[in-house]
């Protein structure tokens, strides 16, 4: 059963436990930033908070961020240094920080020339592999668990199924795709485990009959606060 099909019938996130380092997921660069391409900015926060907003926010691809250090203010891009290299300047008292390149795509297997045909939740073109990755990791309206990745058109085919959920005549040959499934424990290795504790009284949601990796992808992907750790209860489920 893939993670969007039991979370629809769940009630409850036992949020507190181990925390997520979500800057390790970007490299840093001392007075620099990217100039006429920031899209939202947060104010009197770290560069965690930022980090993590960077991953999980909707509405545009972030690539990178800029942080500076005097206001606490972080400004999210949508290009990277790599994407847009001319706007890549000096900034003194600022920090950049960028995505490390294969990061998002670390937490999915890959498989050349085959795709799960007939399963997209949504269709997302002008992309490199490396975004729609991005793009599965944040997406709120379903769990996302797989993309097709279209290599002619740069598209790709954001899926709740996997092949262990559809029958295997779904999984064809296609020279122009390629296949990326979301890595089993690849969100519960965002999060260091610290068995036997709890972090008490400071839970904001709670979700019942649900694996903790299932908990681990909902706090990675949740909006609604910033969910940096979580409890599980073995016994409950």
């Amino acid at each position: 059963m893939a993670f969007g099909r039991k979370l629809l019938v769940v009630a409850a996130l036992m949020v507190a436990g181990a925390m997520a380092d979500h800057l390790s997921d970007f490299f840093l660069r001392h007075h620099r930033s990217i100039s006429g391409h920031n899209v939202k900015t947060y104010c009197g926060v770290d560069p965690e908070y930022c980090a993590r907003h960077c991953k999980i926010d909707k509405g545009y691809n972030c690539r990178s961020f800029d942080y500076n250090t005097g206001s606490r203010c972080c400004y999210m891009n949508d290009e990277s240094s790599a994407t847009a290299p001319t706007n890549y300047v000096r900034t003194i008292g600022t920090d950049y920080y960028e995505i490390k390149a294969g990061r998002a795509l670390d937490l999915y297997s890959f498989t050349a020339n085959r795709r799960l045909q007939g399963v997209a939740n949504i269709i997302k073109c002008g992309m490199r592999p490396e975004d729609c990755a991005q793009w599965c990791m944040k997406e709120a309206s379903f769990t996302c668990m797989s993309f097709d990745y279209d290599t002619e058109f740069s598209c790709c085919y954001l899926s709740e199924e996997t092949r262990q959920t559809m029958p295997s005549s779904s999984f064809v040959s296609s020279t122009s795709h390629d296949y990326y499934e979301f890595r089993s424990g690849a969100a519960t290795g965002y999060f260091d485990r610290a068995p036997g504790h709890s972090l008490t009284n400071n839970n904001d949601l709670i979700l019942c009959n649900i694996e903790p990796e299932g908990c681990a992808l909902r706090c990675l992907q949740e909006t609604n606060f910033d969910c940096r750790s979580f409890d599980y209860g073995s016994s409950f489920r």
